[in-house]
């Protein structure tokens, strides 16, 4: 997906903000005074869906996270539920397939890195 236009900046911020609440899709779009059908549209175009979108931010969140040497003593699967990730071996294929590895060795192999 490409990069978020000048008018898109502060939904993309809402997005994140609204993160923690249980249906984040719906939050959005109450937020952004929008229908979730509408932001679909709009995201359609980008090949992608709002749940998608939210996923795949909550992905790169969980990447960072595992990269981080202050979150290390923090467990993969603590830093997925932190990041809305309620079912751990969905997060687990979901994560290997946009980052090629599984969390575990995506922190690891980073670690040796460093």
């Amino acid at each position: 997906m490409s990069e978020p236009g000048p008018d898109e900046g502060q939904g993309d911020g809402r997005a994140q903000r609204s993160r923690s609440r249980p249906d984040s899709g719906r939050a959005i779009a109450a937020e952004l005074k929008l229908s979730a059908r509408y932001i679909n549209q709009l995201l359609e175009a980008e090949g992608t869906s709002l749940s998608r979108y939210i996923w795949s931010r909550r992905l790169d969140r969980c990447a960072e996270q595992l990269k981080d040497p202050a979150l290390r003593a923090r467990g993969v699967s603590q830093i997925a539920m932190d990041n809305g990730f309620n079912d751990l071996s969905h997060f687990s294929k979901a994560f290997r397939m946009k980052f090629g590895l599984a969390p575990r060795d995506y922190r690891n192999g980073l670690a040796m890195l460093s």
